[in-house]
């Protein structure tokens, strides 16, 4: 039987027509509704995703960073140790251009040694000393390296095993004389043995190693 709707009669054949495009495009509307909530969620994981791997990136990066300071560092200790032996081998007694050794002729105030001593409880744990006959210059007591790096320890070591003390002293003589070495200042080190400056940084993630030879050799090595 027609149904009346207002002023016109549906019947059912058209109920059903209408019923269904109802259905249909309500079911679009849900299944857009759905599509639209998944999507959120996917960009929400990404993003708290990218967010996670950022920040253990930035936090490898940083660390990367401090221990290539300490790399740097040690290089740079390498290179200081290895411009005073070269002064002392040569016989160089003016590299900062102050006078102070050579205001007298050479024969009075003869090159003894450039000293490297390094004391990690120091308020100057690192100092380079020009000594000649009638002068005792301190060079500089400044570390050549950043703030973000410190000297741990000092001590000699003999191959095998490290014994830290509390300061060494490295003498580079004239061409005609050894390397002195002495660990703790003043004390010689056990025959056959180098002394080391130990280099890290403030969360101990990089450690080297810096040696110094009886026989001038200078070298340094990464702690595992």
């Amino acid at each position: 039987m027609p149904i009346l709707s207002g002023q016109k009669l549906v019947t059912k054949d058209q109920r059903r027509k209408v019923d269904k495009s109802t259905h249909f495009f309500g079911g679009l509307r849900n299944r857009i509704s759905n599509l639209q909530g998944f999507t959120l969620i996917e960009l929400l994981i990404v993003v708290a995703i990218i967010g996670i791997l950022s920040t253990i990136v930035l936090a490898n990066y940083n660390s990367f960073g401090t221990r290539q300071e300490v790399k740097n560092a040690a290089g740079k200790l390498k290179s200081e140790l290895r411009k005073y032996q070269t002064f002392a081998i040569s016989g160089q007694k003016n590299p900062d251009q102050s006078g102070d050794c050579t205001a007298t002729p050479p024969p009075d105030n003869t090159l003894r040694f450039y000293a490297v001593v390094v004391d990690p409880s120091s308020p100057t744990p690192y100092s380079v000393f020009l000594d000649c006959t009638l002068v005792n210059k301190i060079l500089t007591d400044d570390p050549p390296w950043s703030e973000n790096t410190v000297i741990a320890e000092v001590g000699h070591y003999n191959g095998t095993s490290f014994s830290p003390q509390t300061s060494v002293d490295i003498e580079f003589r004239p061409l005609n004389a050894d390397v002195n070495l002495e660990s703790p200042d003043g004390t010689s080190i056990p025959a056959g043995s180098s002394v080391y400056i130990r280099l890290t940084n403030n969360d101990n993630s990089a450690i080297y190693n810096v040696f110094v030879t009886s026989s001038g050799e200078i070298y340094d090595e990464r702690q595992p």
